[in-house]
């Protein structure tokens, strides 16, 4: 099976399930794809861009090893995001503005080379939960820009997801941080080691 689709035949390969989680990771990997820990904890993997649009692999491990600190979960995106869920389940939280006391400081992200940095704002903010819910393998779910949410694997196992991805904002994403964090934070989005990358895979 190819690897190297357009942009449209990703979207309807996805649509008629033509291969398994294990097969996709494996073919990124046949094909000298590039996969990066994300400071969030997941394994990322871009399979195709074109122009403004991006289709990534998603790979969540059923440990916390690689998550950096502090682990803000809350963030929103300049892309509108539709994920296609392998294998697993993803449990994805949808927040709105709310008018409470601010329990948030907002954060800016920027990214400089192999490093994410995040920028305290002048603003605070409060949400509250605006829609929940569990996304099992063969399901979709889609998160519009600009939407704060946060998205994490309810699997024992090795969850996978493949998102696409359509640039919408002229902005970074931001970030709900603690109200009384450092002015800023610097993660690092590191390679995955083979050995890594093996042990992941066959725990899917």
């Amino acid at each position: 099976m190819k690897i190297n689709f357009s942009y449209n035949e990703w979207g309807l390969a996805l649509n008629e399930q033509r291969f398994s989680p294990s097969e996709i990771v494996q073919l990124a990997i046949n094909v000298g794809k590039d996969f990066t820990w994300h400071p969030l904890g997941f394994v990322m993997c871009k399979l195709s861009q074109e122009n403004e649009k991006n289709i990534r692999l998603h790979i969540w491990p059923n440990s916390s090893e690689h998550v950096q600190e502090p682990q803000w979960l809350i963030h929103d995106h300049m892309f509108d995001l539709k994920s296609w869920v392998l294998s697993g389940k993803i449990e994805n939280i949808e927040y709105e503005i709310a008018s409470d006391f601010p329990i948030y400081s907002i954060y800016q992200a920027s990214y400089e080379q192999d490093k994410s940095i995040l920028h305290r704002t002048e603003q605070d903010l409060s949400i509250k939960v605006k829609n929940k819910s569990v996304v099992s393998s063969g399901q979709i779910y889609e998160i519009a820009s600009g939407i704060l949410h946060q998205s994490i694997s309810l699997s024992n196992s090795t969850a996978v997801t493949v998102c696409e991805t359509i640039d919408r904002l002229d902005k970074n994403p931001i970030i709900a941080g603690d109200i009384k964090g450092r002015a800023s934070y610097s993660y690092t989005r590191a390679t995955v080691c083979d050995e890594d990358l093996q042990d992941i895979i066959g725990k899917i």
